[in-house]
């Protein structure tokens, strides 16, 4: 029996399901969709439909800078266990973590420089 080396493809697929689980476990829903590329260096997580229906009011109301605010904080705080999801599936350290979010339509992105090997 011979155990064959996970492809790229099943680690980002494995890197989408844990950034999913994480975001539920930390903010009782996850994205409807998740998608990860790597390219090099990088590794990009892009969640959609990913806004609570609180974040969502709050755009409504106009109040764009509340909901980057709160997410800015809460991305600070989950960064340790992202950047360890990250360097779990792909063996490299992440050396830089950055995120942005956008309202209309509801898109985040996660990105991962990776170290060098």
């Amino acid at each position: 029996m011979t155990t064959e080396a996970p492809t790229q493809r099943d680690a980002m697929s494995r890197i989408a399901n844990e950034v999913v689980g994480l975001h539920k476990r930390h903010r009782g829903r996850g994205p409807t969709q998740v998608r990860v590329h790597r390219q090099d260096d990088l590794v990009i997580v892009v969640l959609r439909d990913d806004f609570s229906p609180l974040e969502r009011a709050l755009v409504r109301d106009g109040r764009e800078q509340a909901v980057r605010d709160q997410r800015d904080a809460y991305e600070a705080m989950v960064a340790p266990e992202l950047k360890a999801i990250v360097e779990a599936h792909t063996g490299c350290d992440v050396n830089a973590f950055v995120h942005a979010g956008h309202h209309e339509p509801d898109v985040y992105v996660e990105l991962f420089m990776l170290a060098p090997r």
